[in-house]
């Protein structure tokens, strides 16, 4: 019998039972509330560390549930809302976005879980501040270690100067399909020789069917260098002597990575620049720096073409046309050079024709680093996801552990 209060008055076993059970539940008790702690602290830093891993994209990135609720977003994507990011947690495309864009969202977030498959789609952006823009966005299932699907993925990236680039392309296109039909005319109006108007025509379709090649190649996702190849080809082909594309490098040279034509060693004679040095004077240079394009009708008095005057005059050359490579609004990432074996070469509806090939060698280029930068980017995403389900599979472990322990 055991005593309890002030004076020590005996209590009955029943008591000392009920009061072992108090003292053992209080234990339990204590004990599930420590683990409740540490598993939220553990939480915790998985959402510090998920959500480090998605500021670490430069490109809009989000996680969502089977519900198409953000559980996650990174700083770029709250920057389109016109958001913190801590505020989109739970919140819907509906809570987001116009209500079009939101049930567009919706359906591709669907459609990615029920094929289980990455997906790589062209969706619209309307942000905080009414601005419109193309997302080229990939979408991918999160599984658990079940393999079951329980949300999604996402990253995002702008490419809606790409777009209006092609949209120009295609305009340009139309312009010289309609500039073939009219000197189709006008060599019939002035009554030339049938001969010389089918090897006019012919070089006007050979021109619109390597542009329409080329074109064919940049949306493909085609090695820039065969897209180049096939304009160099063309241009040569219409009658010109040579014809060769090179890169600004970040170390102010240019490198050839594509040529046609009569060369015989003349690239390795070239050491032009684009910056202030007097190699930086060349077409080249001129060309890249200045964003026009660089006309020599004589390259032989041409004193930009010092030294390679000799070189050039040696194999053929008389006069040069040279293109910038245009980039948008970030200057030049290239030059287009054509040589011609006759001097006062280079009308201005050639040029406007080399013009044409040139925008489409600086898109090849443009979207060569693009789908570059995408790979890059679902580098980043798949790092992200294992790092993720690593942490997951860490924290159910430690759960497992921890309930184990308390039976």
């Amino acid at each position: 019998m055991g005593y309890s209060g002030k004076y020590g008055s005996p209590q009955s076993p029943g008591q000392i039972r009920n009061d072992d059970a108090d003292f053992r539940l209080d234990a339990e008790l204590g004990k599930c509330a420590a683990e409740l702690l540490g598993t939220n602290r553990r939480l915790v830093e998985i959402h510090k560390r998920n959500k480090a891993l998605l500021d670490s994209i430069p490109d809009i990135a989000w996680f969502k549930d089977v519900e198409s609720r953000y559980i996650a977003v990174n700083r770029p994507f709250a920057l389109a809302c016109g958001k913190n990011p801590d505020d989109l947690v739970g919140k819907t495309d509906f809570d987001l976005w116009p209500k079009d864009l939101a049930e567009r969202y919706r359906a591709d977030d669907r459609q990615v879980m029920r094929s289980g498959r990455m997906t790589r789609l062209e969706e619209p952006l309307l942000d905080s501040r009414g601005r419109s823009f193309w997302l080229e966005t990939i979408k991918v299932p999160i599984r658990d270690d079940s393999g079951r699907i329980v949300g999604t993925v996402g990253i995002a990236r702008d490419f809606s100067e790409r777009r209006r680039i092609e949209a120009e392309l295609r305009r340009s296109h139309d312009e010289l399909e309609l500039r073939v039909v009219e000197r189709t005319l006008e060599l019939t109006e002035a009554n030339l020789s049938l001969r010389e108007i089918e090897s006019k025509l012919r070089m006007g379709l050979r021109r619109e069917m390597a542009l329409r090649r080329m074109n064919e190649g940049i949306l493909a996702g085609a090695n820039y260098r065969d897209v180049l190849e096939i304009a160099c080809d063309a241009i040569v082909e219409t009658g010109y002597r040579m014809c060769w594309v090179g890169l600004a490098q970040d170390d102010f040279t240019i490198r050839p990575v594509a040529s046609r034509g009569f060369d015989d060693g003349y690239l390795d004679t070239i050491a032009d620049r684009w910056d202030v040095t007097p190699e930086g004077r060349s077409p080249s240079g001129i060309s890249i720096l200045t964003g026009k394009p660089y006309i020599s009708r004589c390259i032989y008095e041409d004193s930009n073409f010092t030294p390679c005057s000799e070189e050039a005059h040696r194999r053929g050359y008389r006069s040069s046309a040279t293109f910038p490579l245009r980039s948008g609004g970030n200057g030049s990432i290239g030059v287009l050079h054509v040589y011609c074996e006759r001097e006062e070469c280079f009308g201005p509806e050639e040029i406007r024709d080399l013009e044409i090939f040139a925008q489409q060698c600086a898109l090849a280029l443009l979207n060569a680093k693009r789908l570059e930068e995408l790979r890059d980017a679902h580098r980043r995403l798949s790092t992200c996801l294992k790092e993720h389900s690593r942490t997951d599979a860490m924290d159910d472990g430690e759960t497992d552990a921890g309930n184990r322990g308390g039976t």
